[in-house]
């Protein structure tokens, strides 16, 4: 599929850059996984690709209508592992330069696609529904992409934990000072 994996060198996406919400799980191990089955890293899962404002985070859930047929066939696979995830990710067309794919765990694929700010989800309850699936999904980690193995009939990835970074404490009034400007944007 000619993907080539992101630099080090490259620039921290703010988008892919948040950190699990208050109570969310823990990212691996028996803990967040059940211990009869953990989840050992690298793992190749489905991925569900969404659009920008669609970035799930770690702890979130989250109810889809899934009906196209290979989003059912995706869907059927996670439920058919014993530990029944899957992945979410950004999908978005590339433009082209190193600053589009600068997130931890980003990936630029030969298909002229970005995949980033991905989420390993546990399918937690999937109901038949009209034409479909109504899936429950909740966000157990953040997760990095390190290849693409299949485009059709839907993606698969393998990825990586992404362990969210704590700011250097040196850097803590810079970043009080962005959360302040956001804060006052947002109103």
């Amino acid at each position: 599929m000619g993907l080539s994996r992101h630099t080090a060198k490259a620039r921290a996406n703010p988008r892919c850059r948040v950190a699990a919400m208050p109570g969310a799980p823990a990212p691996s191990g028996a803990a967040a996984h059940g211990a009869k089955s953990p989840v050992q890293f690298p793992l190749d899962v489905p991925v569900f690709p969404l659009q920008p404002v669609g970035v799930f985070q770690p702890g979130s859930t989250r109810s889809l209508h899934l009906y196209e047929a290979h989003f059912v066939s995706m869907v059927e696979e996670a439920l058919s592992t014993p530990h029944k995830l899957m992945c979410t990710a950004v999908l978005e067309p590339y433009m082209g330069g190193d600053d589009q794919t600068s997130g931890l765990g980003s990936y630029k694929g030969g298909q002229n696609q970005v995949l980033s700010c991905a989420c390993l989800v546990k399918v937690l309850e999937a109901r038949p529904y009209p034409g479909g699936y109504l899936v429950r999904i909740r966000g157990e980690a953040r997760v990095g992409i390190s290849e693409l193995l299949q485009m059709a009939p839907y993606m698969r990835v393998r990825v990586h934990n992404l362990p969210d970074q704590m700011p250097h404490p040196a850097n803590l009034p810079q970043l009080e000072s962005r959360v302040a400007e956001l804060d006052s944007v947002m109103r």
